[in-house]
């Protein structure tokens, strides 16, 4: 369907890694972070009070497990839609559909490790050193926004393909058969 509206790989590519510099900006420059942040706060603190709600319930019927799991979608959004953002960029390039799959499948299989670890043993945690842990995101913006600004710019300029082909050079044969294998 992409390519009947003239969506190509490249032009996917390219609009994922400006994108990602964009983020990058956002995360660096204090005025847009702040602008982000103010357009976003609204919506994160509405959901972040029901999935509270939901959580003194003590759990609740699927109905409320599944509206609490929107609900943290909607809190989480925008801290994962700039990577996955960037894993929908990595996995357009890919010309073997398999390859395409388990770039999708690992990505899914990280956060979702990530949300099972602070659902079964981080919250108390996290509630104890909420003050450390914002400390840490806050000196943490920068150098993920220039980590954003570094890959969109390495897609852009389509960088990882000189990387690629010296990784070829270095790499292993039975490592290089394994990724095309599938």
């Amino acid at each position: 369907m992409g390519r009947s509206i003239g969506l190509t790989e490249e032009r996917l590519a390219q609009g994922g890694a400006l994108m990602m510099i964009a983020f990058g900006l956002v995360l660096i420059t204090p005025r847009l972070n702040a602008l982000f942040t103010s357009l976003t706060t609204g919506m994160s603190q509405a959901a972040d009070q029901q999935l509270n709600e939901l959580h003194s319930n003590k759990g609740g019927g699927l109905k409320q497990q599944f509206f609490g799991g929107m609900l943290l979608g909607l809190v989480w959004s925008p801290c994962v839609g700039p990577t996955l953002g960037g894993a929908i960029s990595l996995a357009s390039q890919g010309q073997n559909l398999l390859w395409v799959l388990a770039i999708m499948i690992s990505f899914a299989l990280g956060v979702s490790t990530i949300i099972l670890a602070l659902g079964y043993g981080g919250q108390e945690l996290i509630r104890s050193r909420q003050k450390q842990l914002r400390w840490f995101a806050e000196r943490a913006k920068p150098f993920m926004g220039w980590i954003f600004i570094g890959v969109g710019l390495m897609i852009l300029f389509k960088v990882h393909h000189y990387i690629e082909a010296a990784l070829i050079e270095i790499l292993p044969f039975w490592l290089q058969d394994l990724s095309v294998k599938f």
